[in-house]
């Protein structure tokens, strides 16, 4: 639970800096940093790590969903 909270916090964080957009060019790439951490390091990471891993089932089925997701825009 812990873990969700800790990447539910960084991910508002991260939103809130769209009120502050000078900082978005230092603080930003820090935070999505934070983001890949908690979500490898989280109950699913194995899963994250596999999506991540070139070559892997996991990785092309992310694929496959990108090029439907995309298909699906250009045809409505």
């Amino acid at each position: 639970m812990l873990q969700h909270l800790s990447l539910l916090d960084c991910a508002i964080r991260l939103t809130k800096l769209l009120d502050t957009p000078q900082d978005i060019p230092i603080l930003a790439p820090m935070m999505m940093r934070e983001i890949y951490y908690r979500l490898l390091m989280g109950e699913q990471g194995e899963a994250v790590r596999q999506i991540a891993t070139s070559g892997s089932n996991m990785q092309r089925i992310a694929e496959v969903i990108i090029a439907f997701t995309s298909l699906m825009k250009y045809t409505n």
